[in-house]
């Protein structure tokens, strides 16, 4: 349904193998399948008390240090104020392109 940004909350400690990684690496997948015109797409990944942001394109992945939600909730607020109300341009979509929903044609009778 078009999502901008994923995130995936687990109890488990950081490994690169866990479920959640895997998990994240699907729906990225399934999201640039389903939007060709996006340039990255943001995921973020919550284990205990960690987050980390998962920046993902067309040749990959990076994902960042851990940081600890506890002790620093302003870096924490602002990645969500980011996500929910900055710009298209800041969590992927191409500018140049301009997507508008398709119209069906009414057939008159």
């Amino acid at each position: 349904m078009s999502p901008k940004v994923i995130a995936e909350c687990t109890t488990q400690s950081w490994k690169p193998s866990i479920p959640l990684v895997k998990t994240l690496h699907t729906k990225v997948y399934l999201v640039f399948l389903d939007q060709p015109w996006r340039c990255f797409i943001l995921a973020l990944s919550i284990m205990k008390e960690d987050m980390r942001v998962h920046f993902y394109n067309h040749s990959g992945c990076s994902v960042s240090p851990p940081f600890s939600i506890q002790s620093n909730p302003t870096a924490f607020v602002t990645i969500l104020v980011t996500v929910m109300f900055g710009s298209r341009l800041c969590i992927g979509f191409d500018p140049t392109v301009n997507v508008r929903p398709i119209h069906h044609l009414r057939v008159s009778r």
